[in-house]
């Protein structure tokens, strides 16, 4: 495994290739995604509400906090512009608009652990693959830093455990009861209902050795690039602010239909998150043999 920076002689489909492989690239901020970077702080800014973030947040109660949260993260998905810009980024990169489909742009707020209220949502992702939850074995995870991150407030990787097993709790995941049991607690919350649980996406079970953990520093509006495969967690956030990024997912028609990408071995999950997912051109959703082969 290693580290790539953008090699524009690559192509997507020999880049692909290496993802597959388990090399991360590492794209810098380009014209194109330092706009859509900046449309999305525009998009934060105009949520009066999430003015707070970047302010002391032990105050508020956990129930708002992630209302607040939920409330941009809608925001986000569902704003045509991004969508636009998020083509624009995606096509510059190489990859072929009417072939690739993508998942809905996703907001990641992390506060800080001094923020937090004891007991409250774990906005800290644990230890997993994204295969683990239902994603397609060709899936391409893409992720952005909106603010400044440092060794304290990062992505952290686990090279050393590409081919290697990990115990973890995915034999237990559906992905529709997954979509269905998030839906009710963001409604149950928007109501104003008391938080109770957790809704835990699938994670590993077993220890992993710390010091294999690779820590990825990524400037705002660059860009990491990794299978869906990768072993990663988000580090505990002791950065004292907020961390925001954006991730997104995509997929590759021939790749799906094909059965190329990542191995798999370690995922017992059913169901699949290929529903979700449009094409990058005109918004279609995956054709009939796609989501058969998932």
């Amino acid at each position: 495994m290693s580290i790539i920076r953008n090699d524009p002689d690559l192509s997507d489909e020999a880049r692909r290739d290496r993802l597959f492989a388990g090399d991360i690239f590492f794209f810098s901020p380009s014209s194109e995604s330092r706009a859509l970077q900046a449309h999305i702080q525009s998009l934060i800014q105009a949520e009066s509400e999430t003015c707070i973030l970047s302010d002391r947040t032990d105050a508020i109660p956990p129930l708002q906090l992630f209302n607040i949260i939920a409330k941009l993260k809608r925001r986000v998905a569902g704003d045509d512009g991004a969508a636009v810009l998020l083509g624009r980024l995606l096509t510059a990169i190489g990859c072929d608009p009417a072939r690739t489909y993508r998942h809905r742009l996703f907001t990641r707020v992390v506060p800080p652990l001094c923020m937090l209220h004891t007991g409250s949502l774990p906005y800290h992702a644990p230890l997993h693959r994204d295969t683990w939850l239902a994603s397609p074995d060709c899936q391409i995870n893409w992720w952005m830093p909106l603010s400044r991150i440092d060794q304290d407030c990062c992505l952290a990787f686990y090279p050393a455990y590409w081919a290697r097993p990990v115990a973890n709790t995915s034999l237990q995941f559906d992905y529709q009861s997954y979509r269905t049991r998030l839906g009710e607690r963001k409604q149950s919350a928007s109501s104003g209902k008391d938080l109770e649980g957790h809704v835990l996406p699938p994670h590993a079970t077993e220890p992993v050795d710390p010091a294999s953990a690779l820590h990825i520093i990524c400037p705002p509006g660059g860009l990491l690039v990794f299978s869906a495969a990768d072993l990663h967690a988000s580090v505990p956030n002791t950065s004292g602010k907020a961390r925001l990024s954006l991730d997104f997912r995509t997929f590759t028609l021939d790749d799906l239909l094909s059965g190329r990408g990542a191995p798999r071995i370690d995922t017992f999950c059913s169901g699949s998150s290929v529903m979700d997912f449009r094409r990058l051109d005109d918004n279609s959703i995956p054709p009939d043999a796609a989501r058969a082969n998932a």
